[in-house]
């Protein structure tokens, strides 16, 4: 039997590593507000990084975090885990005790298609906390629980199950409006549940006379998060994910395993597409995009540390990249060729790494580049940790890599996955990480923006959003206080004070609230009116001037989209009538709609049916500009007696 492979353990890092001042730190007039809140009760946040998704329907997006059972170094894991939900207003909206502690990122998602977000959670994934129960949760945007489901007892047999470290991805893998839910364990197993609790993998890969119980078998821990996308766009989706493995064990179909990691390419039943065997453990999670703008998408992919250091800390660390044009080939599923390196892939990093890439265009040039973080994580200070930026073709971005410091010269490696956005509003991206205590800010040339301080060690990804609609950034991240009380749960908020929230390509670990870690380019947004024409009835003998109609958009692609909608006016023989259209303008997420209300003065006009021209509305990608769309309604007008025997038709 092969065994627990990947243990992790994190040191918190004292006051002395915050203090002081670098020298050459670039001056920014943009500057931010810092304030912490304290989650009653709760133990100290380290990996979960925040997920921004609006659970009440307002248009502006909650924070929502875990929280493990410790406290700072020393002082027990006796405090109590949470599911957070927070305001922009620094006001806790809910939080929910759980059964274990939380290094996962919480999951946002209408899993049912009813309209409303479900948050979705794992548990159990601390390493120095191991005699708690993991589990999968699934909670209703109000914190109520749907319904749970606990993760095997798989080893040690010790009566607790294993505890899960991997983000769930939600995803819509069969293109049916409903999400699935998909995630991997320190049980061994990778999971898919439906969104009413129904495992939808059983028994898959599993070893002689193992039960048939849920998920895909691996023979070794995972703690990479998937991500999922159509990668041969016939309308279902695959899942990649990120797994560990141990030498020295045969697996089920007879290959004798190494040292290493693999990468796996799953369809949505489960069969293995793909198993690409990398010579690390891989902690990192996938992400998935289309790099050089062809039109078919490539893998991204760090690794972890654990065989680098069990083998001597000489083993060259890389970031990978692959190409997936032959993944649906008939090539046998373990054959490297299945999965080929992308051209100028993979690339050496001087450290090897426990970070997530991000991918975003930084220079505006139509193509992705790679972000990542790495370091040593058995060392503090001496270059550490570092970030790395390469092009599509594996050519470092000038500036980079950068190996930042902290205020006082010191750093330590990079746990935290980047993150990307404009946070100024100037039109050019920034990268976004934590280290030490403090959220760190990089110009896409690699020249450090701004320094965002805190008093506890970071870990995890800070996420960035619009949280209180004042059209400001707002930047969140997860800690402690060792000033305010170090043996507690704090959110760290920065706000800024000027400027404007600009485009964000890679706002949060993973990308989005459903964690599926793709820029899906063959996805993009497509914004569909919910009508063909729009005809507006108006009584002549009704002494109002005025009469309206509503037309619906819907966002039904898998990108954000920006609109705006305008009248093409029309010759008519009357005068034509005053017409607003409101809103002219907004933003719809993936499966958003909006209702466009066209508001007719009839004031002189005539008696008959009158074409007043075309509504057009034009919807733009935010990935990817190219990616636009013009929709074009037909406007007519009735303004006559509305009798119960007369109603005009509208031509289709």
């Amino acid at each position: 039997m092969l065994t627990l492979c990947c243990a992790l353990s994190l040191a918190t890092l004292g006051p002395s590593a915050a203090l002081g001042a670098e020298e050459g730190a670039d001056v920014v007039p943009t500057t931010f507000t810092s304030t912490s809140l304290q989650i009653p009760s709760a133990g100290i946040i380290q990996f979960s990084s925040p997920t921004l998704a609006d659970l009440t329907g307002d248009d502006i997006p909650e924070i929502i975090i875990g929280t493990t059972r410790g406290s700072d170094a020393g002082l027990g894991r006796g405090y109590t885990p949470f599911l957070v939900t927070l305001r922009g207003n620094n006001q806790i909206l809910w939080q929910r005790e759980l059964t274990g502690p939380v290094n996962s990122s919480p999951s946002v998602g209408d899993l049912d298609g009813d309209g409303a977000p479900e948050i979705v959670v794992t548990t159990g994934g601390d390493v120095e906390d191991t005699k708690q129960d993991g589990a999968l949760y699934v909670f209703d945007k109000n914190g109520n629980e749907r319904w749970h489901v606990e993760m095997a007892d798989h080893y040690p047999r010790d009566g607790y199950g294993e505890g899960a470290f991997s983000t769930p991805a939600l995803c819509d893998l069969e293109g049916d409006g409903r999400l699935e839910i998909i995630w991997g364990g320190w049980d061994q197993r990778i999971y898919v549940y439906d969104a009413d609790g129904t495992a939808r993998w059983f028994g898959l890969n599993r070893p002689p006379n193992f039960p048939v119980d849920p998920g895909y078998y691996n023979a070794d821990t995972i703690w990479s998060s998937p991500a999922c996308a159509d990668l041969n766009a016939d309308g279902l989706k695959e899942i990649v994910i990120g797994a560990d493995i141990t030498g020295g064990g045969t697996l089920p179909d007879g290959t004798r395993t190494k040292d290493g990691g693999f990468l796996y390419v799953f369809d949505k039943d489960g069969n293995a597409l793909v198993r690409r065997f990398l010579p690390e453990a891989i902690y990192s999670s996938p992400a998935i995009g289309d790099l050089n703008n062809d039109g078919r998408m490539e893998i991204a992919v760090g690794t972890g540390w654990f065989w680098w250091n069990a083998h001597g800390r000489k083993d060259q660390p890389y970031v990978y990249v692959f190409d997936t044009s032959q993944v649906f080939s008939g090539l046998p599923y373990a054959d490297e060729n299945k999965l080929p390196f992308f051209p100028g892939w993979p690339q050496k990093t001087a450290l090897p790494g426990f970070s997530s890439p991000a991918l975003a265009d930084l220079d505006q040039d139509g193509t992705l580049e790679v972000i990542i973080g790495a370091g040593n994580p058995l060392i503090y200070d001496n270059n550490a940790g570092m970030i790395y930026v390469w092009k599509h073709n594996g050519q470092l971005m000038p500036g980079w890599p950068v190996a930042p410091k902290n205020e006082s010269g010191g750093d330590s490696t990079i746990w935290s996955s980047p993150t990307v956005a404009d946070v100024d509003g100037d039109g050019s991206m920034e990268i976004l990480f934590s280290m030490v205590w403090d959220v760190h800010i990089y110009n896409a040339d690699g020249q450090r923006q701004n320094l965002l301080k805190g008093y506890y060690t970071v870990s995890s990804s800070p996420a960035i959003g619009d949280t209180n609609g004042d059209g400001l950034t707002d930047i969140w991240i997860g800690s402690s206080n060792a000033v305010a009380g170090q043996q507690f749960g704090y959110v760290w908020h920065y706000s800024a004070n000027e400027g404007t929230l600009g485009e964000t390509p890679w706002p949060m670990f993973h990308r989005t609230a459903a964690h599926d870690g793709c820029i899906c380019l063959n996805a993009p947004a497509k914004v569909e009116a919910g009508q063909d024409a729009i005809l507006v009835l108006k009584d002549i003998n009704d002494s109002h001037s005025t009469g309206s109609a509503i037309l619906h958009l819907m966002n039904k692609g898998g990108s954000k989209a920006f609109w705006g909608a305008q009248l093409s006016a029309a010759q008519v023989a009357t005068s034509a009538p005053n017409v607003t259209i409101q809103p002219e303008q907004g933003t719809l997420a993936p499966k958003q709609g909006v209702d466009i209300t066209i508001s007719i003065d009839f004031s002189g006009l005539e008696e008959g049916i009158h074409d007043l021209g075309t509504l057009k509305i034009t919807s733009t990608d935010e990935v990817n500009s190219a990616q636009s769309s013009v929709l074009s309604v037909p406007l007519r007008v009735y303004y006559g007696p509305l009798t119960r025997t007369f109603l005009p038709t509208v031509q289709r």
